[in-house]
């Protein structure tokens, strides 16, 4: 979602002749098992039109779970290309 989110700012391609502006994106500020305080900030959205904020304004917040009890980040598992 925040990948999404970051392509309809217009950090990725929606489609192979759609240029990418490279002064957006968002900034992930919270962390898989990070505690968090009332407030704490998510995520940082660097946009240029208050249109591309309208569009995503939900889909960053509905990408994180926030829960009463700690949690463990995954694994990272290794692949091997062959």
């Amino acid at each position: 979602a925040i990948g999404r989110a970051a392509m309809l700012l217009g950090a990725g391609r929606v489609r192979l002749d759609t240029p990418i502006d490279l002064s957006v994106g968002l900034i992930v500020e919270a962390r898989i098992g990070d505690h968090l305080d009332d407030g704490a900030l998510l995520a940082t959205m660097h946009f240029n039109h208050y249109a591309q904020v309208a569009t995503i304004s939900g889909m960053v917040p509905a990408a994180f779970t926030v829960g009463e009890s700690p949690v463990r980040p995954p694994a990272l598992i290794k692949t091997v290309l062959r």
